[in-house]
């Protein structure tokens, strides 16, 4: 049926002659002079990253110190908090999986028991710390960027390390618990 079809395609365009295409129309449209450029005034809005190209030397030395502080304000954040509940979700989830489905079928739960708290607590937006404003713009604009992706980064690769070292755990405590349980009960 489909071999059918191709030839009939293939003879149907051998019989249509082509057609020539049509002479092409020229339509004059008069050009207008282009307005010269006029620098935009700056304005109270606050800074975005692509907004900094055009700033002055002042504005990017205010920005590059902003990060820095984010980035330090940062790392005196703690995050191993979070990282030992990511932990213990892993292996408080992975153990039972595996002794009550086993290793094989209860891997969809062991991975998601590693994975899933890192990728989601450490996905959300940090609370900014109190009085980190400062009232310039590039400065605020540099600080916050610096200290949202200094502490995400850090709490997503703890919570992602100390997820999977829970969940390697608690598979090796449910696969430990599951051979106990069954040469208790003689099924070896």
């Amino acid at each position: 049926m489909l071999i059918a079809l191709c030839l009939s395609a293939l003879a149907y365009a051998e019989e249509v002659p082509p057609t020539a295409p049509p002479a092409p129309v020229e339509v004059s449209v008069p050009v207008e002079p282009a307005a010269p450029a006029v620098p935009a005034a700056p304005s109270a809005e606050p800074l975005s990253p692509e907004g900094l190209l055009g700033l002055s030397e002042a504005d990017r030395a205010a920005y590059q110190e902003g990060r820095r502080l984010g980035v330090e304000a940062a790392r005196a954040q703690a995050v191993l908090a979070p990282a030992i509940v990511a932990g213990a979700v892993g292996f408080g989830l992975s153990a039972p999986a595996v002794l009550l489905v086993g290793p094989c079928c209860g891997a969809p739960v062991v991975s998601m028991a590693a994975l899933a708290p890192g990728v989601y607590f450490g996905g959300r937006p940090p609370v900014m710390p109190a009085g980190w404003q400062s009232g310039v713009s590039a400065q605020d604009l540099g600080f916050e960027q610096g200290y949202v992706g200094t502490l995400r980064n850090r709490k997503v690769t703890t919570m992602l390390v100390f997820g999977v070292a829970g969940a390697a755990a608690g598979v090796g405590v449910g696969m430990v618990t599951t051979k106990i349980l069954l040469n208790e009960w003689g099924y070896n």
